[in-house]
């Protein structure tokens, strides 16, 4: 099979599961975090929701991280290690 088409057909896969539980997951959130989340992407399409809520994820865990390696960092030099 071509190297393209067995990507795509992938690719296809992956956006069919991720539509999938993005629809499902709206349905069996509660009203506050759906609140919190429309917060987070609020001057976002509606149509492109899922892709912006993505981003907005992996920035704040992106910010998560950062903190634990501060932290860390942090530790180590108390410990003069």
């Amino acid at each position: 099979m071509n190297l393209i088409k067995e990507i795509q057909k992938e690719l296809d896969a992956i956006r069919e599961v991720r539509n999938k539980f993005i629809h499902q997951i709206d349905r069996d959130l509660s009203e506050e975090i759906k609140s919190t989340l429309s917060k987070l992407v609020a001057d976002t399409d509606a149509t492109d929701l899922p892709n912006e809520l993505i981003t907005v994820s992996l920035k704040k865990l992106s910010e998560l991280v950062s903190i634990i390696e501060k932290s860390y960092n942090n530790f180590l030099e108390e410990k003069g290690l």
